[in-house]
């Protein structure tokens, strides 16, 4: 005797629109949670519904940085994934390496036009992960094309 309402926006949150009983769990769900920008967005919206408590929902995502998840567990939000990723370069490498290879990314990432807000994936998120469309937190170099020669050669998993 499960019923399940589907709610699309953030706005449907909402307390007007919004409201849980003893007997309602809302769980969130994403199929990647990258920087954790839009999943604010989301706590910020839940923590203004105050029938919505850490007791009645929780979050649900095939993939999440481990940086978000960290950040959901001293939160105390109840959290299930599947697959935790860990930064790219910075979480598999120590000094000097580890700078050695973020210098090899940039140089790599200069010759990518147009993609200085995503220099190491969206908020520096060195994700390695690929989806029906690649999040922009992935490294540029696997979903936007470089310029090679002049000419543009196309990123394996382009997210466009």
């Amino acid at each position: 005797n499960v019923s399940v309402k589907l709610l699309k926006e953030f706005r449907d949150l909402k307390p007007e629109k919004l409201i849980m009983t003893e007997n309602d769990f809302l769980i969130l769900v994403d199929d990647y949670i990258g920087s954790g920008k839009t999943l604010n967005k989301a706590l910020s919206a839940v923590s203004q519904n105050e029938s919505i408590t850490k007791h009645n929902f929780s979050i649900l995502a095939m993939a999440i940085q481990e940086q978000a998840k960290n950040e959901l567990d001293a939160q105390g939000i109840l959290n299930f994934n599947s697959l935790v990723l860990r930064k790219g370069i910075s979480d598999n490498f120590t000094s000097p390496d580890l700078e050695t290879k973020i210098e090899i990314m940039k140089r790599i990432e200069n010759k990518i036009p147009k993609v200085s807000k995503y220099r190491m994936g969206y908020e520096k998120s060195e994700a390695l992960i690929t989806l029906m469309r690649t999040p922009n937190n992935t490294f540029p170099i696997f979903w936007k094309g470089i310029i090679s020669k002049g000419e543009e050669i196309e990123a394996p998993f382009q997210r466009y």
